[in-house]
């Protein structure tokens, strides 16, 4: 099935989706944020009361979907729920948002942002000269910045920031892979020595984590952790949309050549681009195959990767598309690959273009309760987001 696709015509540098409310980055310098009550029921209402049920959930709501079980073993209601989709999907929503009906929250800082992410109730922005920090108080649709702009909490140039369970990972490139830590109600600090000298971005995969130096080499890192019932614990992994109940007490105290371990599994394949969820392994070839495999849970070793399975299906053509920039898992249990100016979905063992736009970021929420099939594309031009099949 196709994508259920909202496009908005906006100047936006950057955009997030957190606790029911689209936040962004404007061009005259500002986070700004609206609800998406008011996207709803100002552009996307309509008279068809089951219609409008059935966008509310699959745009806004995805933890009001029904299940995997319900969805097999119910047909008239599966019937209903694909016919809504495709007569949905069939074009895109587009519309106007009226820039009035934004909420300033504060200022952002003087340089670009990088990267931009909310956790915690933490607007996370990292640019050129650092990483910055607005904290916020949500309550119910009214967002406060408690000091009315970003702070500065870390000096390197920051170009990917990926927070889970109470920490924050910091890529800067040529100075290193940093590790951070929060409490629910005080501060973030960060370590002033970098875990690893080289860092592009990261990816958790469940409690332990992966640095890539470049597209394709890469160390796997174990935590230590522990089980952890507090409060304060709860709510981060509420936020990481997840039910355990463990904490990381000590990042990094194993690392593992990652590289190495994926070229013995992938033997004779050039390997262009690498990337994970917090589950599976996933490489592109230069020939186009995407090959996957599991993170075995092994209690004595860690996660380990063990035996790569090619996509038979899919076969990317390298020579029309270009090496992949950037790769992103959907909750939804899609990948997206984005191209210079084609974002590819691919799921089930198949693939479809959603988007031709040429993107500045793509943000996915995979573990997310509330956005975990969303995707969300920003242009010089456009906002897109998309509602990815969640069965």
């Amino acid at each position: 099935m196709k994508p259920i696709s909202l496009r908005i015509p906006i100047a936006v540098s950057d955009a997030y989706y957190y606790m029911g409310k689209l936040f962004i980055l404007t061009e005259d310098r500002h986070l700004k944020m609206i609800t998406h009550k008011q996207i709803f029921q100002k552009y996307l209402y309509s008279t068809d009361v089951e219609k409008n049920a059935f966008l509310d959930k699959v745009l806004f709501n995805n933890d009001q979907l029904y299940s995997q079980y319900t969805m097999r073993n119910k047909r008239d209601l599966r019937e209903d729920f694909n016919s809504l989709w495709k007569k949905s999907s069939d074009k895109f929503f587009e519309f106007e948002i009226n820039t009035d009906d934004f909420i300033t929250i504060c200022k952002l800082p003087d340089k670009e942002a990088l990267d931009f992410i909310i956790y915690s109730e933490r607007a996370f922005i990292g640019n050129r000269d650092g990483l910055y920090e607005c904290k916020m108080i949500i309550e119910g649709d009214k967002v406060t910045a408690i000091n009315r702009k970003f702070n500065k909490i870390f000096d390197s140039k920051s170009i990917n920031i990926n927070p889970r369970v109470g920490r924050l990972l910091v890529s800067t490139k040529e100075d290193g892979l940093f590790a951070g830590s929060m409490s629910y109600s005080g501060g973030v600090h960060i370590e002033e020595k970098p875990i690893e000298s080289q860092s592009v971005r990261t990816g958790w995969a469940n409690y332990d984590f992966i640095n890539y130096k470049s597209s394709t080499e890469a160390n796997f890192f174990i935590n230590k952790t522990e089980e952890d019932n507090t409060t304060e614990a709860r709510n981060f992994s509420i936020e990481d949309g997840s039910n355990s109940n463990r904490k990381i007490t000590t990042i990094g105290v194993e690392q593992r050549n990652l590289t190495q371990k994926i070229q013995n599994a992938v033997a004779d394949q050039h390997i262009i681009y690498s990337f994970n969820s917090l589950t599976k392994s996933f490489v592109v070839t230069e020939d186009g195959k995407i090959y996957h495999s599991n993170l075995q849970d092994d209690e004595r070793n860690g996660f380990e990767y063990k035996g790569y399975t090619a996509l038979k299906a899919v076969n990317f053509n390298i020579n029309k598309l270009g090496y992949p920039l950037s790769a992103y898992t959907i909750g939804a249990g899609g990948t997206l690959y984005e191209f210079f100016d084609n974002v590819i979905l691919v799921k089930n063992g198949y693939s479809q273009q959603i988007s031709d736009i040429e993107c500045k970021q793509i943000k996915t929420f995979p573990s997310s309760k509330w956005f975990k099939n969303i995707a969300m594309m920003i242009s010089e031009s456009y906002l897109e987001i998309h509602s990815i099949y969640p069965f």
